[in-house]
């Protein structure tokens, strides 16, 4: 082989050495600093949020539908390690979630005991509850259907009315 041709053959086989190790290199930097599912608290925001299952609100027929316990959200000893949990990262709003809103525009059944039990557990460690409602636009909910936006809201006041620990919005 020709001098030039080894330079040449020598400074490709570089440059293509080069592009792979950037190519590879900066994913395979990155995949060992992420740390998915860190148990460590999360960093310090102003407000941070967290969406909970439907289990801490839902009533009994949920539990059956779904073929779940009630026992990992039904009792003190869970919603307390819930909150625990959610003050160590620094989580300020809690959206259980209550959806989606049935056809005629009603919210999901809940539990007006366990609603309580949640509101005051939040209360403890000064976290607003803001029930995630609704659903899918135009499948479950549909605010431009008159009879559905009628019972829909009218359903939503009577869960403020006997839970009034709900915030109505956040700040």
């Amino acid at each position: 082989m020709k001098p030039e041709t080894l330079a040449k053959t020598g400074k490709s086989i570089l440059r293509i050495t080069a592009a792979l190790a950037v190519i590879f290199g900066i994913p395979a930097v990155g995949y060992l600093l992420w740390r998915p599912g860190s148990s460590g608290p999360l960093p310090e925001f102003r407000n941070n949020a967290v969406w909970i299952g439907h289990g801490w609100l839902g009533d009994d027929g949920w539990f059956g539908r779904n073929k779940r316990g009630k026992d990992a959200f039904r009792n003190r000893k869970s919603i307390a390690a819930l909150f625990e949990k959610l003050a160590a990262n620094r989580i300020t709003t809690v959206y259980p979630h209550l959806c989606p809103a049935q056809f005629d525009g009603r919210i999901a059944p809940y539990d007006d005991a366990q609603t309580e039990r949640l509101l005051d557990a939040a209360d403890r460690y000064g976290m607003k509850v803001v029930p995630w409602t609704g659903g899918i636009l135009y499948e479950s909910a549909r605010p431009g259907d008159r009879k559905w936006k009628k019972n829909f809201i009218a359903s939503m006041e009577e869960l403020f009315g006997k839970h009034p620990g709900i915030a109505l919005y956040c700040e």
